[in-house]
């Protein structure tokens, strides 16, 4: 089979999505996958930033610090006690079932297959594995952060001890002088969302495969996966981007193709709204209507939101696939396995055609 690049991969991705989820289609069948999917692949959210501007001409504009009541000591030994003792156990804990459970979405993409228990029993050292390794690099990231908090700490320090204290002199802050660093701030940050989003994507559609088809040790498979990225470092850039820019592309084709029929269910519903509340005087039963119409709404968007997203969630692993399997020869068997050999009878000799 030919290896596909980061653009060839896309469209084979598209119709093998549609033949794993809709043909045939079944809708108890696909709504399970599709929620095993958002589970498994994850979702992008996004983010927005509202920064103050400075004003007319470009004087300093000094900003009044709100006065910020600080909880007690033992108020944080509490909240600090909870957070180490159920918080962090039970988000490690979820971590390693939507690890695991991620191993056996890509099991069950792979092979075709819609069951996910024989992936879930087959993959609980290598998701041990992976969690380990994922702490690692989350408390890296965390060092990061508390440096940079730290940095903060000791650059703005007496403003912090007047917000303690509530002294209000003292809580004046010059805006431009702050400038510089939020946007410094601002930059750390954004690097270190790259930074991270490349290790991740890595580890969900490069190191998992290799982990997955040969039981690898994670370090080792990332080492095999550095020299493919350094053999084909413009196909990897184009791979990660294209992560990025199709799953945002394909939601919002969703929203426009759900644009129409939503505005029609919403009609729909206001005109029988209208009717019934001409019809029924009574407010305890435009209540119950209100509520009853509430319960089949809520499981319909939430439905509709699993359909959507597991479907990308499934394209993106069915890319991933695709993609790296021209890197990685074990994964291409997989997903192109050889037509099994013609049978040939003892010493290799074919039997010659009848009448010859």
């Amino acid at each position: 089979m030919t290896p596909f690049s980061a653009i060839d991969a896309i469209s084979p991705a598209i119709q093998r999505t549609k033949v794993y989820l809709f043909r045939p289609f079944r809708l108890g069948r696909f709504l399970k996958l599709a929620l095993v999917a958002c589970l498994a692949e994850g979702s992008y959210s996004g983010s927005s930033f509202n920064f103050p501007l400075p004003g007319k001409g470009g004087e300093h504009v000094p900003v009044e610090m709100p006065q910020m009541h600080w909880p007690s000591a033992p108020v944080w030994i509490a909240i600090a006690a909870a957070v180490v003792l159920i918080l962090i156990p039970l988000g490690i804990f979820i971590s390693y079932l939507l690890i695991r459970l991620r191993f056996s979405y890509f099991d069950c993409v792979l092979y075709g297959s819609d069951e996910i228990s024989p992936g879930w029993r087959k993959y609980h050292r290598q998701a041990l594995r992976y969690l380990s390794v994922s702490l690692c690099i989350s408390l890296a990231f965390l060092a990061v952060l508390a440096a940079i908090g730290l940095t903060v700490w000791l650059r703005y320090k007496d403003v912090f001890a007047s917000l303690a204290a509530g002294d209000k002199d003292h809580l004046k802050v010059d805006l431009m002088s702050l400038l510089p660093a939020v946007a410094l701030a601002f930059l750390v940050f954004f690097l270190l969302g790259i930074v991270g989003y490349v290790i991740q994507t890595v580890m969900a559609y490069c190191v998992l495969p290799r982990m997955a088809l040969e039981d690898e040790p994670i370090f080792h498979a990332f080492g095999e996966v550095w020299d493919d990225m350094r053999a084909e470092p413009g196909q990897f850039a184009l791979f990660l981007l294209m992560r990025i820019l199709l799953p945002i592309a394909a939601s919002i084709i969703a929203v426009m193709v759900l644009i129409i029929p939503g505005i029609v269910l919403g009609v729909i519903a206001l005109v029988i709204g209208l009717v019934v509340k001409a019809v029924v005087s009574s407010t305890v039963v435009l209540i119950f209507l209100a509520v009853l119409a509430g319960l089949v709404a809520v499981p319909l968007l939430f439905a509709v939101g699993i359909s959507i997203g597991g479907t990308i969630g499934t394209f993106t692993r069915n890319y991933g696939l695709l993609f790296y399997a021209g890197l990685y020869p074990e994964l291409a068997v997989r997903l192109w396995p050889a037509p099994p050999a013609s049978p040939q009878p003892p010493g290799g000799f074919s039997p010659l055609p009848l009448g010859s």
